[in-house]
This record gives structure tokens, C-alpha cells and sequence, in this order.
């Protein structure tokens, strides 16, 4: 028995420290890996209509290979492993339950992959899935000397796997509940956001989102469009760059203006890189495509100004008619209150965002209106 039960622990800790601190992935895998006897391990986020891989540091030949030969998408132990877990199979699935001997003597990716590159026995699980698209198989590779996974071993085994499904499902509830938050912030400061995944395909989007669909927007296939076709071209492109393999600085794209169908003031689309997530398997996204309206800056400026000082609607009123150069006795008149209260009310917003004079009040109100 290759099993070494008394490493699970220390397996299990760097498996749990690699969820927060995505670097350790490889390290972590390795871990898993030797506690089971095997040679090294991978996991494979698979999306709608892509497949990553984060291998253990004595897995990236084999990956590298498996994809410079093509056998991504067809690899007959993933897809016999995927129909054996959608079918109900729990725990770890090894060689012997996906084939019979007679099948693994002729299986193409068997006899033309696994043994030229002198892998052996597999064995692995689906650690966590989100929406029944987003999965993230996890496979462990012995090498050809070394006897296969056994019914023993995968006893053992078993425990810390349910041990690491638990992690990597909490994880990934907890990375979405915190892209549902993030969109929904952007939404009460005025923008409505949606969060776009390495391929491409929607995430999340806001409720505030959602309403431009049709109008400003149209999604096809679970990918984020223009009615337009030439904007939709421009969008298409800066998606594509703004979720690509490129470091951060190098995905920034310029703002898009998006008609509507209705024919009123058009919407403004800024994608934005979401930096750190291309080591991160359940971070998802890889870039957010924020809507606003360039035409109604002032409700937005106002929302901004009593999220991020603190200021009451009416103080926030004030701060925006100060940067829009208007004097305090005209606010006042506007306002309709008197210009005492006027000046109340201005030493309340200076004492909230800091400034001492009106101009440095008015460049503070400028900045957030960008």
C-alpha cells in the first residue's frame, strides 16, 4: 500500500491555505498527491466552453502535453469520471471503476497518451461545482511501476477527500457571495456591473444589470453583446482583451458607448481587469464590465458622495452644486432654504470630506464624477 495516512494532515492544511493564498496551489497538490502514493495531481476548472489546469510541479510535461497533442476535450478518464459522478458516485473514482480491463487494452487515450508519457493508474473527484456548469475535477496520477489504487486505499482515502470537497465547495459559495456583493455595491453607487469568466460567458450580473438587456445590451449563449454590430464587434474585442492571458496592465480597454434601441442618450461600458485571478481556480472572473449613464452624473455623483463621506442627501445636493460651480446663495435659492442653513450645511460637508474651501470641495466632487 502506497498510502501514507499520517500526512493527510499536513496535506489537508496546505490544501485549506491555498483556498486564501492562491500561489500554494501547486505546493498543496503535492502534498495531496504524496499522502496518496501518487506522483502528482492536478485540478481542471472546467467552464461552459473551456477547461484550465493547475498541475503539481511534477505534473507540467504531462499537462503541457496533453494539450500540444489534443487530447483536451478528449480524454476519455475525464469523461468517464464525469459520467460516473453525474450518475451518483460518490467519493473517489479510480481506473477500475471508469473501465474494464478489455476497454483499457483498447482505449485510444489509454494506449497513445497515459503510457507513452508512463502514467499508470488514476484516480480523482469532482471537488466542487457551481450551477451544474462550473466544475473542478481534481485527478491523481501513480506512475507505471506502481500498483493501481485499491479498494483499501480508497477507504482511507475517502475521508480526506470529503475533507477537501468541503473546503473547495465552501469556497466557491464564498467567492460568489462575494461577486453578488461587489455587484451589488457598484449598483448603489450608481453603475450596474456584470463579471465576466476567463471564457468569456457572463458570471454574475447585477439586477441593475439586467434591466439594459434588450435595450443597451443583448446576451446570446451566456455572452454579453451589442444589438448594434459594429459596437458589438468593439464589445466583443474588448472582452476578449480584457479577460485574456495578459498581465492586468496590458488588458485595460477603452470606455465603449452603447446605443439603445430606444433611441435615447446612450449608456457607457467600462471593462475592467480583475487583477490576481488567473492562479485563483475559484475566483472565476476575470474581468467586470460596468454600465453607467455618462448623461446622469449628478444622481451618481450624489450616491457616491454619501457612500464614501458619509453625507446626508441634502449635504450631498449641496457638495454636487459646488462642483457644477454654482455659488451658496444660489443653492440655497434652489434649494429653497436660507442661506445661513446654506452655510451650515457647506461646514458639515467640509467637516465629512475634509476640504477646507469650496474649490478644494469642488475637485473632490470633480474627481468622483469621472
Amino acid at each position: 500500500m502506497l498510502v501514507r495516512e499520517s500526512d493527510f494532515e499536513h496535506a489537508g492544511a496546505l490544501f485549506h491555505e491555498a483556498i486564501a493564498a492562491p500561489e500554494l496551489w501547486p505546493k498543496a497538490l503535492q502534498a495531496v498527491a504524496d499522502a496518496c502514493g501518487a506522483l502528482g495531481a492536478t485540478v481542471f476548472p472546467v467552464y461552459p466552453d473551456s477547461t484550465g489546469a493547475i498541475p503539481s510541479p511534477g505534473m507540467e510535461e504531462v499537462v503541457a502535453a496533453l494539450a500540444a497533442e489534443g487530447w483536451v476535450g478528449t480524454n476519455s478518464r475525464m469523461e468517464r469520471g464525469m459520467q460516473l459522478t453525474r450518475a451518483g458516485m460518490k467519493g473517489l473514482i479510480t481506473e477500475s471503476d471508469m473501465f474494464t480491463p478489455e476497454e483499457l487494452n483498447v482505449d485510444r487515450y489509454y494506449n497513445e497518451f497515459v503510457r507513452p508519457h508512463r502514467m499508470g493508474s488514476t484516480a480523482g473527484m469532482v471537488l466542487a461545482q457551481a450551477s451544474g456548469e462550473v466544475l473542478f475535477p481534481f485527478a491523481m496520477e501513480r506512475m507505471a511501476k506502481d500498483e493501481p489504487f485499491g479498494p483499501d486505499e480508497v477507504a482511507l482515502i475517502n475521508p480526506l477527500m470529503e475533507r477537501l470537497r468541503a473546503a473547495a465547495t465552501f469556497a466557491l459559495k464564498l467567492r460568489f457571495s462575494a461577486m453578488r456583493t461587489i455587484a451589488e455595491s457598484f449598483s448603489r453607487l450608481g453603475d450596474d456591473i456584470a463579471l465576466i469568466g476567463g471564457s468569456g460567458r457572463l458570471v454574475y450580473m447585477s439586477d441593475g444589470f439586467e434591466r439594459h438587456v434588450d435595450d443597451a445590451l443583448v446576451i446570446r449563449s451566456g455572452r454579453v453583446g451589442s444589438w448594434q454590430p459594429t459596437i458589438d464587434s468593439l464589445l466583443s474585442g474588448a472582452i476578449r482583451k480584457a479577460t485574456g492571458d495578459a498581465p492586468a496592465i496590458e488588458r485595460t480597454v477603452e470606455a465603449i458607448l452603447l446605443p439603445k434601441r430606444s433611441g435615447v442618450l446612450p449608456l457607457k461600458a467600462q471593462l475592467v481587469p480583475i487583477v490576481g485571478v488567473a492562479q485563483d481556480i475559484f475566483a472565476l472572473a476575470r474581468a467586470a464590465l460596468i454600465v453607467s449613464d455618462p448623461f446622469g452624473r449628478q444622481g451618481r455623483t450624489n450616491m457616491q458622495l454619501c457612500a464614501v463621506f458619509g453625507l446626508s442627501p441634502a449635504e450631498a445636493r449641496l457638495a454636487s452644486r459646488i462642483g457644477d460651480g454654482e455659488d451658496l446663495a444660489a443653492i440655497a435659492q434652489a434649494e429653497s432654504i436660507s442661506l445661513e442653513t446654506a452655510r451650515k450645511r457647506l461646514k458639515a460637508v467640509f467637516a465629512k470630506t475634509g476640504a477646507h474651501r469650496q474649490a478644494e470641495l469642488a475637485s473632490i466632487v470633480a474627481r468622483l464624477a469621472i
